[in-house]
């Protein structure tokens, strides 16, 4: 990684965007549902709205049982005007807001492997998130984004995401080296692992014709015997790293 090229080229792209962006655009995506945590997500507006009334806009995607908790939050707070609520999205309709967005926010409580913080990354976005689950194995410990703590392992303060907003924004070169790091990971760990899992399948099968092939011998043969066995050995473990690679990308 030539972090000294990737530097003086995105002083040139910053000094570009700063000219274009008329707001900061936030995002979250998933269900709306309690461990989410996405009440705190907008009541961190309230505190970036102190600095700068008009800056940020935040788009909520997804439904759930708290839509209309939050929703009469954002009321209660004055925000309407600063939120939007997309509801379920198809995929196109998905990627235009991630298009359209600078930040993404999670706030859950616990989570497993949140395939919307990849496509966020794939994006391009900025990444604020609490460390849990499959989670800090993408941040690696605030290396590829901004880590937030919970309180009590169950929920962040708006404080605190607020903060972590405005620190990045303020220091745009610190976020561009962690986003061109995350998207670095993004390409190295996880589409060559998904690649690798594809490659082990043909594998498998490719094993299963010769273990099939050689059986026509093992009958009389010690040696062909042996070999039918170590193949059978090896697809069973190859089953299991099949198996594990694909449960980790569901």
């Amino acid at each position: 990684m030539n972090i000294l090229f990737f530097d003086e080229r995105c002083k040139l792209c910053l000094k570009t965007v700063s000219f274009i962006k008329k707001y900061v655009n936030l995002i979250t995506v998933g269900r709306l549902a309690p461990f989410k945590n996405i009440d705190k997500i907008i009541l961190s507006l309230n505190q970036l709205r102190l600095t700068n009334s008009n800056l940020y806009k935040l788009i909520i995607v997804g439904d759930g049982p708290e839509k209309n908790n939050l929703k009469k939050l954002v009321s209660e707070n004055d925000l309407t005007d600063f939120v939007t609520f997309t509801g379920q999205l198809n995929k196109d309709e998905l990627n235009k807001h991630y298009r359209e967005s600078d930040i993404y926010i999670q706030a859950s409580g616990y989570e497993g492997l949140p395939h919307t913080l990849l496509e966020a990354i794939s994006h391009n976005l900025s990444i604020v998130s609490t460390p849990i689950g499959g989670t800090n194995e993408i941040l690696e410990d605030n290396t590829n984004g901004w880590t937030i703590d919970l309180i009590k392992g169950k929920y962040p303060d708006e404080k605190d995401i607020a903060s972590k907003i405005k620190y990045l924004i303020k220091n745009k070169e610190e976020d561009e080296l962690k986003k061109y790091k995350a998207n670095f990971l993004l390409e190295e760990k996880f589409y060559f692992g998904f690649g690798a899992s594809i490659a082990s399948i043909i594998f498998f099968f490719l094993l299963g014709y010769l273990s099939v092939y050689f059986s026509k011998y093992a009958q009389d043969d010690k040696i062909w015997k042996y070999i039918n066995i170590f193949i059978i050995c090896f697809m069973s473990l190859l089953i299991i790293y099949i198996v594990k690679e694909t449960l980790y990308f569901l």
